[in-house]
């Protein structure tokens, strides 16, 4: 009916709102034809540095692709701005001074990648304090301290940090919410309680951002810390919400309560599922197909061993483990009694092929753990608490060889696929893992022994109704097909219950 929506006179929309598909209709059928809007901002991204080229030109072994602009001119274009990524620049005062002074001619506002750092090639500071107005140079933050802006001609010049972990944050704090601000955009994330499911420590003098997975286990949300760092940019890709620990404090203890800041929908946090443990592929398959029903699950590889605690304390759903018993050569269960891990049930996910992974044509003629005791072979190891560094121990006892003959025993990494990814680049010559990461990596491979990999699943979960979706994805032909596919499994009692306590 006319004016049952609008009268003439009422207001339709307020200045530097978001104009939405709904405000749209309201001016059509107020016969409104014309709006002023603000115009689409016009950043250039400016790439410096003497080590980057353009992403798939030909490179030297020295030289790394230039991708960080990429990470700015998605999120940036989201907003609503109008992005170009200018050529890379080498590290020449002079060079850069003049990408500046053009990118400011022709844009609104420059961003320059890399080059904030105090030291040797700290330019960006110096240019801004020459042709313009510093503002700002550093803050008290990690990873994301080598942060700059200033001012030339009225126009703002963020300097973000080369390592691209400290970049995100950087970006992600100081310049998208400038662009939000500025259009209207609430972009406005939620706050949620949570427990940490391990110690955080941390240095007083500056903030620290701590990218989490947070799911809700049982009636409480608990977050797993993921890896940090000033060059990491795939826990951004992992993570679900993240805290800042403020400067000042000294660390957060495990179990401790404290607000984190979540970046997806409240229910899409109640539908992550928490897996930890140890790692497999066979993870890496099953969420892929979890994905496809809307269910996240978050993977953090900690160790079978790690895995075992962290169900017992509520701080996952569930766990990956292949830990033998020396004395009766079962998986899993006898650990189990020994930690005194109570309301659980032990699914079978596979039994899998562990062995040597060597360079292709095996160069060193290594053929089996004893060979391990020449001087010239370079071992890479798992870390401690995880079932293959448990399984290496168990064969090199049985070989009577001990550690300190092996020459790398002490080097250790965290999963299957940065092993071979050691020998894949010539930094190992040996490494003991299992038989899918070999062939991804055509690596030759000296299979030792057969293994059963389980889940560990807490019981609570087993009443949930992602946990049907979970057996379901591993007892259908898709993931059975992709496991054929990676080989070295056995999937003949995949699905099948070991054990409930």
């Amino acid at each position: 009916l006319v004016g049952e929506d609008l009268l003439e006179g009422d207001l339709i929309i307020e200045q530097r709102r978001l104009i939405t598909p709904e405000a749209v209709s309201l001016f059509i059928s107020a016969d409104v034809r014309e709006i002023k809007v603000l115009k689409r901002i016009k950043i250039a991204i400016i790439p410096t540095g003497n080590e980057i080229v353009e992403p798939f030109n030909p490179k030297k072994e020295t030289e790394i692709y230039e991708s960080n602009s990429f990470i700015y001119k998605g999120h940036l274009e989201k907003i609503g701005a109008v992005t170009k990524i200018l050529s890379p620049v080498p590290d020449e005062e002079e060079k850069i001074s003049t990408a500046l002074m053009e990118a400011v001619e022709n844009s609104d506002m420059v961003i320059i990648s890399a080059g904030t750092s105090a030291g040797e090639y700290d330019y960006t500071a110096k240019i801004l304090e020459s042709r313009g107005k510093l503002l700002i140079h550093g803050v008290d933050l990690r990873p994301g301290k080598p942060f700059v802006f200033g001012v030339i001609n009225n126009k703002p010049i963020f300097g973000l940090p080369g390592y691209p972990g400290a970049a995100i944050n950087d970006f992600k704090l100081f310049v998208s919410p400038v662009l939000e601000k500025l259009y209207g955009i609430n972009l406005e994330r939620s706050k949620i309680k949570v427990k940490l499911a391990r110690k955080l420590p941390s240095s007083v003098g500056e903030d620290h951002l701590i990218s989490l997975s947070i799911g809700k286990v049982g009636k409480e949300y608990k977050a797993i810390p993921l890896k940090s760092g000033s060059g990491i940019v795939s826990s951004f890709l992992k993570r679900n919400g993240f805290i800042n620990i403020k400067k000042g404090i000294e660390g957060i203890e495990e179990d401790e309560e404290v607000m984190a800041v979540t970046e997806y929908p409240l229910d899409t946090i109640e539908k992550t599922i928490l897996f930890t443990g140890s790692h497999d592929l066979l993870v890496d398959v099953l969420k892929i197909l979890l994905w496809d029903e809307e269910i996240p699950l978050c993977i953090s590889s900690i160790g079978s061993l790690g895995g075992m605690v962290a169900i017992k304390k509520g701080n996952a759903h569930l766990a990956g483990s292949h830990l033998i018993d020396p004395e009766s050569g079962e998986y899993n269960i006898p650990y189990i009694k020994k930690l005194d891990v109570k309301d659980i049930l032990v699914l079978h996910l596979a039994k899998r092929e562990q062995g040597l992974m060597v360079p292709k044509g095996n160069p060193r003629n290594i053929r089996d753990i004893k060979d391990l005791r020449r001087k010239e072979i370079r071992f890479i190891n798992r870390q401690k608490g995880s079932g293959t560094r448990m399984l290496f121990d168990l064969l090199i006892e049985k070989e009577s060889l001990s550690p300190e003959e092996i020459q790398g025993y002490e080097r250790e990494v965290i999963t299957h696929t940065e092993v071979g990814l050691q020998i894949k680049n010539g930094h190992a010559d040996c490494g003991l893992g299992i038989y899918s990461v070999a062939k991804i990596f055509n690596l030759d491979f000296i299979p030792l022994a057969h293994e059963e990999y389980d889940l560990i699943v807490r019981k609570d979960f087993v009443q949930d109704k992602r946990f049907d979706v979970l057996v379901k994805k591993i007892q259908n032909d898709e993931f059975k097909t992709r496991a054929l596919e990676l080989g070295g499994y056995d999937l003949s009692e995949t699905g099948i219950i070991k054990y409930e306590g």
